[in-house]
């Protein structure tokens, strides 16, 4: 029985003879199955020359096998809505999968095939090695220090090499590497008995034999030892500073030397909490501009990640005001506080409910718990920790939390300090926009935030993706159930101003209630405002003691967007504490306590290529909402003493709730003056033209157009999409497995107040803007063209198996979130999966020529043609 939840679980051990260990986590109400292989093999064991390796032999496997060439790996099991991806840590490697539970025969015999005769090739060693640079210049561009904490802390804090290395790896320490290197690697440390799989979710009778049968066959081989870890104290403090390309306030990360988890659970999870209590404890209570502990936790990727020695991790905001020393002083208040019992039995029991919470939330969905109960397995040899873990947390007690901040408190540290410097090139102004009309434009959009359904973005991890038409796929069971069986849901009423669009979904899976809130904007120009707004609803939130779970927040398109999560026990209350986020006015402490990480937060955005196109299309899209283009005036400070600034609300909530009582209840609380929300429309049709902006970076293009208002059903208009440029068989992505200069995407949002269809692509580097035109005359003539019924079967599946590992309460509140966004009827969303299968042909059809034939596209393109002069932005 799975602690806390009643769900029946069967946890069973099996180890082949050839040493591969088998989990088997058994949950027969599932329809998907997550899979997990973890080899006990990580950047530690890095050859001291070859820093680097292990991440690139990672990428590798996705490349083809003897069996499954040229990555036809992801043929079968894309082709049936299933995901893939990998990773690669201190002391393992991992190679996860999710699938319906009818392909798990064939995602097993795909794997086993790589684990026996993976193809190394000097060409895809290149393409690997390039796309590893890529990730790092891509981390480089998105954080505001690359690097930081990890690996930059783990140089300052370990003497050995294996412990302090960079894991990444880059074109300068790969260059050069040859296939006999990453063969002799793969054979060393890729041996059955060095590896563990994972089996979560609805797993069948035979699934032993199956294992049996793929990997059975595989010859033992020796396993290795692992690295030499020895790490010996710190003797000292070690405080390096570091001056990185950035702007904005400084940073201190600190790291201390963990407690090996074989000197006893109890003082591990000691320091796992206590590191839960820091920020708060740690706060001065001064203004905005004093030190804050910013975030503390146990590993420097997450708790029980690595074996000894392994690192506890702080990081403190520093402002430009505060010095080094004050910002230490702010960590060892938290630190001092905890060792007097500011801990306190109350405050620790809510630390310890809200971690088995989070546990709970975090390894619902078969593919996560499958992934922890391995990764358990491979480092600790006890998978099972995982269901222990609630109860070894409630043990722990005060005087355990004391003495955990006591040896900190006395214990050596590593403490390191990076100075942001805003370089010439960084500081240096991008040139604005040109408009280029195309008459035959040129198309690429997005499928990322606000698709709803499915997701349409599953592109394979590596390589080139599988050609038009793989229809192998297993069809899906004819008596799964739906989604969700009892709902209510509440819509706004057109005549009446500022009512929120309510759905509750009754879900028992796990002990939370998931939430999700979306603000519509009444300025939707103002970018700043919108990220203020995100901030503030955080702020209140952590504030709040009724609202015990956690949250984040975003700014999608014109919306604010919140998902959150809440304690099952808080289903009486909840309404009322999300009502009181949106209803209390603007007071100026919220506005002074969230100003600069709203700025940052805005900052981070521009440079985000996805997000600054988005808004730069709506220039082009009439009827959308933010069409005039982001303003950046901080104007929030106007508003204080005022309403929160927005005119509509969707609320989603799924979980143990009785939907009719939680919609009246939650229609009560949330009711409120306004202007009435912003109704889908039809727009009108945009010009056909591209909008040019240079900027640093590849380049990046979004063409997007208004879906016309039609009957055509939800389930046709995601298969039309999935057809054109929405999965690994579609037609966009054939093309691009063949000769195409671009690699193009296609998704539906409703983030901006209108259905858009979008197409979103990464054209190379030469010809850039001729490459996005050819595109855009290849997108009608796709429309145009009479889709096959081979086709419209593949996307079926693909869509069907998407549809399927809608199976967490967290997916299904964020599939909700977008559905609704997108004005489709709720339940039709409960039978999605089986409507996929019943659509008929001559509708998807229909639906390709609507999407993509018919309607004119407006487009933005980021890129870096220096040779280009243009005007400047307005």
């Amino acid at each position: 029985m799975h602690p806390a939840t009643g769900t029946r679980t069967r946890l069973s051990r099996t180890t082949l003879p050839n040493g591969l260990i088998l989990l088997t986590d058994s949950r027969p109400s599932r329809p998907s199955v997550g899979i997990a292989l973890h080899y006990r093999v990580g950047f530690r064991s890095d050859p001291l020359h070859r820093p680097g390796l292990a991440h690139l032999v990672e990428h590798l496997m996705f490349q083809g096998s003897e069996n499954l060439p040229d990555s036809a790996y992801f043929t079968s099991l894309y082709a049936c809505g299933g995901t893939a991806g990998g990773t690669t840590h201190q002391d393992y490697t991992d190679y996860f999968h999710s699938v319906p539970a009818e392909a798990l025969q064939q995602a097993l015999k795909a794997e086993a095939d790589r684990m026996r005769a993976p193809r190394f090739t000097s060409d895809g060693i290149r393409r690997q090695v390039a796309a590893i640079q890529e990730e790092v210049e891509l981390a480089h561009r998105k954080g505001a220090f690359a690097g930081f904490p990890w690996p930059m802390l783990a140089d300052v804090l370990f003497g050995n090499p294996a412990n302090a290395r960079d894991g990444y790896g880059n074109a300068r320490t790969l260059d050069g590497t040859s296939v006999q290197e990453c063969a002799e690697f793969f054979t060393t440390h890729y041996a059955p008995g060095n590896a563990v799989l994972t089996l979560s979710g609805g797993v069948s009778r035979p699934v032993s034999e199956w294992v049996a049968d793929h990997f059975g066959r595989i010859p033992a081989r020796v396993v290795p030892r692992r690295p030499a870890l020895d790490e010996p104290p710190l003797t000292s403090d070690h405080v390096v500073t570091r001056v990185v390309p950035g702007r904005g306030p400084a940073a201190l990360a600190v790291g201390y030397r963990l407690p090996a988890t074989g000197t006893g659970l109890s003082r591990y999870l000691a320091y796992l909490l206590l590191a839960r209590s820091l920020p708060s404890l740690g706060r001065s209570g001064g203004p905005e501009s004093a030190p804050t502990i910013e975030d503390a936790r146990c590993g420097f990727f997450s708790a029980f990640d690595a074996v000894d020695p392994d690192a506890l991790v702080i990081t403190v905001r520093r402002p430009r005001a505060a010095s080094v020393e004050e910002a230490l002083g702010v960590l060892d208040h938290g630190l001092s506080a905890a060792m007097e019992g500011a801990v306190d039995g109350a405050t620790l029991e809510g630390l310890v409910r809200r971690t088995v919470l989070e546990q709970h939330r975090e390894h619902d969905a078969p593919v996560a718990r499958a992934r922890a109960l391995g990764r358990l397995e491979a480092l600790f040899g006890r998978g099972e920790l995982l269901d222990e873990l609630p109860d070894l947390l409630r043990a722990v007690n005060t005087h355990d939390i004391a003495t955990a901040a006591a040896e900190l408190r006395a214990a050596h540290r590593a403490v390191l300090h990076v100075e942001p410097q805003e370089d010439k090139a960084t500081a240096r102004q991008n040139s604005g926009p040109r408009r280029v009309a195309t008459g035959t434009g040129g198309d690429a959009g997005t499928g990322a935030d606000g698709s709803a359904g499915v997701s349409h973005a599953a592109t394979p991890a590596a390589g080139t993706v599988p050609g038009r038409g793989s229809t192998s796929s297993p069809s899906l069971n004819p008596l799964a159930p739906p989604l969700f069986t009892a709902y209510s849901e509440a819509t706004p009423h057109p005549n009446r101003t500022g009512e929120p669009h309510i759905v509750v979904i009754h879900d028992d899976r796990a002990p939370v209630i998931e939430v999700r809130l979306c603000l519509t904007l009444r300025d939707a120009n103002d970018a700043h405002i919108a990220f203020a707004l995100a901030e503030i609803l955080a702020h209140r939130w952590t504030a709040d003691p009724d609202l015990e779970g956690d949250c984040t927040t975003s700014v999608e398109g014109v919306r604010v967007q919140l998902n959150g999560w809440l304690p099952r026990s808080a289903r009486h209350h909840w309404s009322t504490a999300l009502a009181q986020l949106i209803r209390e006015p603007l007071r100026s402490a919220d506005v002074l306590t969230t100003a600069s990480r709203a700025t940052a937060r805005l900052r981070r955005s521009l440079h985000d290529p996805a997000w600054a196109l988005d808004r730069a299309t709506l220039r082009l899209l009439p009827g959308a909402a933010g069409g005039a283009g982001p303003t950046l005036r901080p104007g929030i400070e106007a508003l204080t003493g005022q309403p929160m600034p927005f005119t509509g609300a969707v609320l989603v909530a799924v979980g143990d709730l009785d939907p009719d009582q939680a919609t009246a209840d939650a229609r009560q609380t949330f009711d409120r003056a306004g202007e009435p929300p912003r109704q889908h429309a039809q727009a009108t049709s945009p010009a056909e033209e591209l909008l040019r902006v240079r900027r640093p970076g590849p380049a990046f293009a979004l063409w997007c157009a208004p879906e016309a208002v039609s009957h055509t059903t939800a389930a046709a208009l995601y298969l039309a999409v999935a057809l054109v440029g929405g999965h690994p068989g579609a037609r966009l992505t054939s093309d691009q497995g063949s000769a195409s200069e671009v690699r193009a995407m296609a998704g539906r949002d409703g983030r901006f107040g209108v259905r858009r269809v979008t197409v979103t692509t990464l054209p190379g580097p030469e010809n850039t803007e001729e490459a996005v035109s050819r595109l855009r005359i290849r997108l009608r003539d796709l429309g145009q063209e009479q889709a096959t019924a081979q086709e419209i079967s593949a996307a079926r599946a693909f869509c069907t198996g998407q549809a399927v590992r809608i199976d967490t309460q967290k997916a299904l509140a964020d599939q909700l979130l977008a559905w609704v966004l997108l004005g489709h009827p709720v339940s039709r969303l409960a039978w999605l999966p089986h409507e996929f299968g019943s659509v008929h042909d001559a509708d998807v059809v229909r639906a390709v020529r609507e999407l993509f034939a018919e309607p004119a596209f407006a487009g933005a393109l980021f890129h870096n043609d220096h040779a280009d002069t243009l005007r400047s932005a307005p």
